[in-house]
């Protein structure tokens, strides 16, 4: 017998292979997908980190004076209306308040929101004239530890005291009081 068409038993076999190719389409598109919006979390990570330590490091390099203290100290040092500049962070914003004693507020203020997820200190004493500053930026499952050591070059020494003097609490998020030329 030569009858021409197909049997169910090859309607079957190719329905199974077919079944099977767009399985393994669909999970590729996922993890493709998937992989992608890590690679931007990891992007954005970075590129948050970047930019807090890039702005802080040219806000604070020509430092004549510095000094480690609480956010709390900062945050009444700058309703005080103290003539010096100020950088913190809390929670996930970076504060930086230039002292502009031509303005009746007394600063000019730059925010920088950013996912930080670290509660430690951000900025401590390095060594001699130099500052490290700590940030640990998070966006999803992805988090990232940046560090950078500054040396302060303008950074008076006294015989008194160090050249960064800290006086936070060691507990939690610390700022900057420093002065410029």
């Amino acid at each position: 017998m030569n009858k021409k068409g197909i049997t169910i038993y090859e309607v079957i076999i190719v329905t199974a292979l077919l079944s099977i190719i767009v399985l393994l389409t669909f999970s590729l598109i996922l993890y493709v997908s998937r992989s992608i919006g890590n690679v931007q979390d990891q992007y954005e990570t970075q590129t948050d980190a970047r930019l807090v330590l890039d702005t802080t490091v040219d806000k604070i390099r020509l430092a004549t004076s510095m000094e480690i203290i609480t956010v709390d100290q900062a945050e009444a040092d700058i309703i005080a209306k103290e003539a010096f500049d100020y950088i913190y962070v809390k929670e996930d914003t970076l504060y930086y308040y230039e002292y502009n004693s031509t303005k009746d507020d007394k600063y000019d203020i730059m925010l920088i929101p950013f996912y930080h997820d670290d509660t430690n200190k951000v900025f401590t004493e390095a060594d001699v004239r130099e500052l490290k500053i700590t940030i640990t930026t998070s966006r999803n499952a992805t988090s990232q530890m940046n560090e950078v050591i500054i040396h302060l070059k303008n950074l008076e020494i006294t015989e008194t005291k160090g050249t960064i003097n800290d006086t936070s609490d060691g507990t939690g998020y610390n700022a900057i009081r420093f002065t410029k030329p």
